[in-house]
């Protein structure tokens, strides 16, 4: 039972990840991105992934301090990232359950460094990256209605990312003319 309920909240994170990636201001991406880690979180507790509990909690609250330093202005902070990657070092180790728990450890050591960059156009390259590692982490723990949030996440961010980029260069060429 537990096993689909965890698979129901996939299930809403796929819509809440095709919403994330249509936005082009961070802060909008970032809010998305808390409900979507607290989707996660709840699901991985369901399926008994106390690690991927521990870790998606930390990634959790790096994204909402993030989405604060974003809607306030605040300029990006190296102390705050190097905190949160130690702290995701350091509880992976502490805390490591299988071999495949390096998928996500990669994943969110480069999520919490894209995340904190503010260019919009890196942190979408780098969220294709990561879905690559956690589709990988999904798949072992049996979350898989993940993979397939993971899928959609990374294609939308890629859709995305080709859109944006065809609009600057269009922009650019209309401001050389």
């Amino acid at each position: 039972m537990l096993n689909i309920i965890s698979q129901i909240l996939g299930f809403i994170a796929i819509v809440v990840v095709i919403i994330s990636m249509v936005f082009r201001e961070k802060s909008k991406i970032l809010l998305f991105s808390t409900i979507y880690n607290v989707l996660t979180l709840t699901s991985y507790i369901l399926l008994g992934r106390y690690l991927g509990c521990i870790l998606v909690g930390i990634a959790t609250l790096k994204t909402l301090v993030y989405y604060i330093f974003s809607i306030k202005k605040m300029s990006r902070n190296i102390i705050v990232l190097i905190v949160f990657e130690v702290s995701i070092i350091t509880v992976s180790i502490i805390f490591w359950q299988s071999w495949f728990d390096i998928f996500l450890l990669i994943n969110l050591v480069i999520n919490t460094y894209t995340t904190w960059q503010d260019n919009v156009k890196i942190i979408k390259i780098f969220s294709v990256v990561c879905c690559v590692f956690l589709s990988l982490y999904d798949f072992f723990s049996g979350a898989y209605m993940y993979i397939i949030s993971e899928l959609l996440f990374g294609g939308t961010a890629l859709i995305s990312l080709i859109k944006t980029t065809k609009q600057e260069k269009e922009n650019s060429i209309n401001k050389e003319s």
